[in-house]
């Protein structure tokens, strides 16, 4: 598996992060873009492992808040157990 330069951009606000609940708001350091006419906002989640030997590639819909706090919390314990 590798690891994208987004991930190592973002690692030290993961690694610094508290541990996040599925209520919780998207943390502004991890704001990818945003258009305020239309209310809209992307952030990162750590979501872009690749593996290069992979047969199958699923395509769709971006994950949400709650999958985003749940990948943010895995990688946060994986960095601090490293």
């Amino acid at each position: 598996m590798l690891i994208t330069d987004k991930f190592e951009k973002y690692r030290s606000v993961i690694e610094n992060s508290p541990q996040l609940n599925d209520k919780s708001k998207p943390m502004k350091e991890l704001l990818l873009w945003e258009d305020s006419k239309m209310n809209l906002e992307c952030y990162y989640a750590p979501f872009d492992y690749i593996n290069v030997d992979a047969k199958i590639i699923l395509v769709g819909i971006t994950p949400g808040a709650t999958q985003m706090n749940k990948a943010l919390n895995t990688a946060n314990i994986s960095i601090n157990e490293e």
